[in-house]
């Protein structure tokens, strides 16, 4: 009965001490992701005239859509999302565009989860995980920031992730996701008094 006291404990140690070598393994978090964001909601029209009412969320996936208007009400909410394999996102063409007062556009976390081109760099011994890159260099933490890709004035790429971190003695937490990638192109003057959100 001892023996097998004694041989439980030793495997639980044995447990916490590979989970602590693996937090302070200091490689890259997940470069090269191409894990998909996934977001459920209902899908936007994909052509004529897309109209958001007050209320109302609706998502459009990657790739170019071409309408001709886009309204987007008080309290309504468009999602662009994004394809990580494709490193692209949302391109909307409309000869006018309209977002009212309390309209939203929200491209939020819609890049990389994990990872990506400039992904931040981490677990590492000490606590947070490096920033990730974009136009520029990521921000050093105690793990490196990412690389610098695409355009600092026109970007078109999605966001990375950055870097994951320590959260606990032992716990892992992972890096914030990167922001989508949006392109409008409107014939007329673009009338935006609404809510814009392509933040990582």
């Amino acid at each position: 009965m001892a023996t097998k006291r004694y041989f439980g404990m030793f495997t639980r140690i044995l447990s916490i001490a590979i989970v602590m070598l693996n937090a302070f393994n200091p490689t890259p978090a997940y470069a090269g992701s191409s894990h998909e964001n996934i977001y459920q909601t209902t899908s936007c029209a994909t052509s004529g005239d897309l109209v958001i009412a007050t209320g109302e969320t609706c998502s459009l996936s990657t790739g170019t859509y071409t309408y001709n208007t886009v309204t987007i009400q008080s309290g309504g909410t468009l999602i662009l999302l994004g394809n990580t394999t494709q490193n692209k996102g949302v391109t909307i063409i409309a000869n006018s565009m309209t977002v009212e007062t309390g309209g939203k556009i929200n491209a939020d976390g819609k890049g990389y989860t994990s990872g990506g081109p400039g992904g931040g760099y981490g677990p590492n011994p000490t606590w947070t995980g490096g920033g990730a890159g974009h136009g520029g260099v990521g921000e050093n933490g105690d793990g490196a920031g990412g690389i610098g890709y695409g355009s600092v004035t026109t970007p078109v790429m999605l966001g990375s992730a950055g870097g994951v971190g320590r959260c606990g003695l032992i716990s892992i937490c992972p890096g914030g996701a990167g922001g989508g990638a949006i392109s409008f192109k409107s014939v007329e003057p673009f009338c935006w008094m609404g809510i814009f959100l392509p933040t990582a």
